[in-house]
């Protein structure tokens, strides 16, 4: 077994714990690098320990897309693994990653030996398509500024195991921000800076502090998530 057991299946019993470890292999990958591309078969259950993954799209037009992100404590690529479909999105290292990676064949192999895995995997599973349905139904209903103070709110909540304390420092930036809203970057600082003065956030180079997460969920009229 691991020495470090990894974040994502710390708390299952210790003998299913026995299984997998057996069967997973460590895995690490640098800022900047593509786990798989969109459109391509995924390899493997990754279960991250440290860093993060975000998912990203290309438009008709050329345009980058940020879907979304995974922190330290998630895994990511359950959905194309269970199902045996290509990969929705591309998966890159956001910030330098590490953790455990259960090939699919492993996975498989495993589930029938693992009910309280494959009950995780199950929660995982239709927590991201609850998360997915949210955000859709909020960029179908909701202006850009009230879509950017969902998706800084989303960033802190979902791209970590934990909610962080405030203040909640998130690691981005200002075009990211905008691919994810599909917005300029124009926008996304005129609302930031207005955020700014009202002392709900702070903006330093590479990331922005929530100072009064309450405050933007309200502005959304929106209850933590």
């Amino acid at each position: 077994m691991p020495v470090s057991r990894p974040r994502f299946i710390a708390d299952l019993p210790e003998p299913e714990l026995e299984v997998l470890c057996a069967c997973i292999s460590p895995w690490k990958a640098r800022k900047g690098s593509t786990v798989h591309a969109e459109g391509e078969a995924v390899q493997a259950l990754y279960m991250l320990d440290a860093g993060r993954m975000q998912f990203e799209v290309h438009a008709l037009d050329g345009r980058k897309l940020v879907l979304g992100f995974v922190g330290a404590g998630r895994s990511f690529g359950e959905l194309e693994v269970v199902e045996g479909g290509p990969a929705l999105a591309a998966a890159v290292v956001n910030q330098s990653a590490s953790g455990w990676r259960l090939s699919v064949q492993d996975f498989h192999a495993v589930l029938a030996q693992t009910p309280h895995f494959a009950a995780l995997m199950l929660r995982t599973t239709a927590r991201n398509a609850r998360i997915h349905h949210r955000l859709y139904r909020h960029s179908l209903l909701m202006s850009p500024d009230e879509r950017l103070a969902l998706a800084l709110l989303s960033i802190r909540r979902h791209g970590h195991a934990d909610a962080s304390p405030e203040p909640a420092v998130i690691q981005t930036t200002q075009d990211m921000l905008a691919q994810m809203l599909g917005t300029t970057r124009q926008c996304v600082s005129k609302h930031l800076k207005q955020w700014e003065s009202a002392g709900w956030i702070a903006i330093q180079y590479g990331g922005i502090t929530l100072l009064d997460s309450e405050a933007i969920a309200a502005y959304v009229n929106l209850d933590l998530f």
